[in-house]
């Protein structure tokens, strides 16, 4: 259904609207669709009915609804998801807690050069994964989602791009993602959290901790981002992002070429708040440099079946560049 919002600051809320469904009365293309009128000012219910039903006695919209002051107040107090995104927007904390529009902000600008969901979503997908979130959020029987991918962070960033772009907002407004503080926290109230999808951010062995199984008895949805281990949970197992696609981002933003890379699929992982760029081979190949690695610039990091030349050698170049540069300064 087509929905249309009007909003009205001004103490004469019902002229306002009035005139802005008027105005949409005239335009066809509109009928059967749905008039959502907001008001920060507080309005007589006997006042919102009577308007509500003087324009649905017109048969042109299939629903009409006012909502004033009172009405966004008991929705921030009562939706936790809500009021969570609500007191960050004003600069308030809640330990332990955030919303999917903060963390994957946080996340994407945690490098010098930011990630895109381009490249996050560059990986062969199942084609089932919205019927799976459907399920979830549908399904008496399923409370528990597990995606994996090789760090719970990749899972969870991939989470958000596809819930972005493929409009899936009926999950992703009702989700937050806690850590183990957070967790134990909602077990203590987590009736007021029979409408939110809880994402919890533990650690492998805690995958079973006792507070999930707890909240997932109570009915509460749950999705749980973790690397490739064996869970008891309905699972999505990502791929890993092809190496083409990656190829392309690496050499339009780093300033190297694709070919460098090699045929293994990429793995993203959060490390030191950098964005790491391995292979499966890492503790074999990539352990031995991982101070030198660390320290480079720019904070893009990669690595082969054998670390390439070619790649010490221009960072190489890089740092003695930087140290000139820090040399003179000083």
């Amino acid at each position: 259904d087509k929905i249309i919002f009007e909003l009205g600051i001004e103490p004469n809320w019902d002229k306002k609207f009035m005139d802005d469904i008027d105005k949409r009365l005239t335009d066809k293309e509109l009928i059967g669709s749905i008039f959502i009128f907001i008001t920060p000012q507080t309005a007589e219910e006997k006042t919102k009915n009577n308007l509500i039903n003087l324009y649905k006695g017109k048969k042109f919209f299939k629903d009409i609804k006012i909502f004033d002051g009172s009405d966004i107040t008991k929705w921030i107090e009562e939706d936790p998801a809500v009021s969570i995104w609500f007191n960050q927007q004003v600069g308030i904390s809640d330990e332990g807690v955030e919303t999917i529009d903060f963390y994957y902000d946080k996340w994407l600008y945690s490098t010098h050069i930011p990630l895109n969901e381009e490249i996050i979503l560059a990986r062969n997908i199942e084609d089932n994964i919205v019927e799976k979130l459907n399920n979830l959020e549908s399904s008496k029987n399923l409370n528990v989602l597990n995606i994996q991918s090789n760090s719970s962070e990749e899972a969870l960033l991939f989470l958000i791009a596809y819930l972005e772009k493929n409009k899936v907002y009926s999950i992703k407004y009702k989700s937050i993602i806690i850590d183990e503080s957070g967790l134990t926290r909602i077990c203590k109230e987590f009736n007021r959290y029979k409408n939110t999808i809880i994402i919890p951010l533990v650690k492998n062995n805690e995958i079973n901790n006792i507070n999930i199984s707890f909240l997932a008895s109570k009915d509460i949805k749950i999705i749980l981002p973790t690397e490739k281990i064996d869970t008891r949970y309905e699972k999505i197992v990502l791929n890993d992002i092809k190496k083409e696609s990656f190829g392309k981002f690496f050499s339009k933003y780093i300033g190297y070429s694709s070919d460098l890379l090699d045929n293994s699929g990429i793995s993203l992982i959060n490390l030191h708040n950098d964005l790491l760029i391995l292979t499966p081979d890492f503790e074999n190949n990539f352990k031995p440099y991982e101070e030198f690695i660390l320290s480079l610039l720019p904070i893009y990091k990669w690595q082969k079946d054998s670390l390439d030349e070619r790649f010490i050698e221009k960072q190489t170049k890089d740092i003695n560049k930087i140290e000139r540069t820090i040399t003179n300064m000083s």
